[in-house]
């Protein structure tokens, strides 16, 4: 059945292998991902990417654009109309000290 199915891949997934020589597939950030409220946190080769504001921290895997916005539109509807500068404020007070 595999060989009739195809993934479309995303440009920003890599795929790994794991322990038992599954493959994995790793997602990496994207500059776009600020846009929705997202910045990148932990290793450079597996991000996890918290949430600017609440701060909730999602699985490597939720990191794909239909996820993080589900995330911004149901749990912050309040901020989901906003641009990118108000995110990149809010990160750069959030990270200021």
């Amino acid at each position: 059945m595999d060989r009739f199915v195809k993934r479309l891949r995303l440009e920003n997934q890599v795929p790994e292998k794991d322990d038992a020589g599954a493959q994995v597939i790793i997602c990496q950030y994207s500059d776009e991902y600020l846009a929705m409220g997202f910045t990148w946190t932990g290793d450079p080769d597996c991000p996890s990417p918290p949430c600017i504001v609440c701060g909730e921290k999602l699985a490597n895997s939720a990191m794909v654009p239909a996820k993080l916005k589900r995330h911004l539109t149901t749990k912050h509807h309040d901020v989901a109309h906003k641009d990118k500068e108000y995110f990149q404020r809010s990160l750069s007070l959030t990270f200021r000290g």
